[in-house]
């Protein structure tokens, strides 16, 4: 059987499919395990003592209450609930 042109393209895409099929399904447990979690952002990124930053903060749970902490500064610096889609700020 001789393949044409158009027959080898049709197999390289069909391929390409299955191996961005296989793909998906293996990086769905990897999201779940090392990923998909509250991602949270500070602006600036070095904060000098004695200055203000904001904080931002994502796929956190909906309607729920975000408390902003540092481990060596005692005390809450500040508060936020996240709206529907998780996403809160602080200032």
């Amino acid at each position: 059987m001789k393949l044409t042109q158009h027959h080898l393209k049709a197999m390289q895409a069909a391929l390409l499919i299955a191996a961005l099929f296989v793909l998906g399904l293996l990086a769905t447990p990897a999201h779940a395990q090392y990923g998909g979690g509250p991602s949270v952002f500070v602006d600036p990124v070095r904060v000098p003592v004695g200055t203000s930053f904001s904080v931002f903060g994502q796929t956190c749970p909906a309607s729920s209450t975000v408390t902003i902490t540092i481990d060596t500064i005692p005390g809450v610096l500040g508060t936020a609930t996240t709206d529907a889609s998780g996403i809160f700020s602080v200032a």
